[in-house]
């Protein structure tokens, strides 16, 4: 099963470089900076940090999503999950104290995002596609295959190990 970081630099490879796009989003994320900051704050101090903590819970996430992609220890990125989980619970508790349309504008961006990292972890990253057990133990011979040389002419396991010592460079996957 191909790494989160796999995932990941194919996802920024493949990002769109129109000029368009990128002017697009960006000129909704600006517009989300500017109603964040005209439209009027929650009436409740507690529900405006609540709120605000809630948009730093989500940059933790992403951020969480970044540090954990080189980490083949854990399953799951374990920063990602608890500050999407914080934004959640945050945004929830905030719509619930004091539900109006200025406070679900200003927690819209932190809970989209939040949704957008939880699909991609748990779809793209974990359960994404069958796990294979692997049958192979460390001092086993390499099972043969038959692939393409840099030539295009079919190569076989033995028919490289008959020439003496060799070195396999697999680009693709992370095995």
């Amino acid at each position: 099963m191909p790494s989160r970081l796999s995932y990941l630099v194919v996802a920024l490879g493949n990002a769109p470089r129109h000029p368009l796009r990128r002017g697009i989003f960006l000129m909704l994320l600006l517009a989300w900076v500017v109603g964040v900051v005209l439209l009027p704050s929650p009436e409740e101090h507690i529900v405006l940090w609540l709120s605000r903590l809630a948009m730093a819970c989500s940059l933790v996430a992403c951020v969480g999503v970044f540090l954990d992609a080189l980490n083949l220890r854990r399953k799951y990125p374990l920063l990602t999950l608890a500050g999407v989980t914080a934004c959640l619970v945050l945004s929830g508790w905030c719509l619930v104290r004091q539900p109006s349309g200025a406070l679900l504008f200003r927690l819209s961006v932190p809970l989209l995002l939040s949704g957008l990292l939880l699909f991609y972890v748990f779809y793209f990253s974990v359960l994404h596609g069958g796990q294979l057990v692997s049958k192979l133990r460390v001092g086993d011979r390499f099972p043969d295959f038959n692939l393409p040389d840099s030539a295009g002419r079919p190569v076989t396991l033995a028919a490289v190990l008959a020439r003496g010592p060799a070195l396999f460079l697999f680009y693709r996957g992370d095995w």
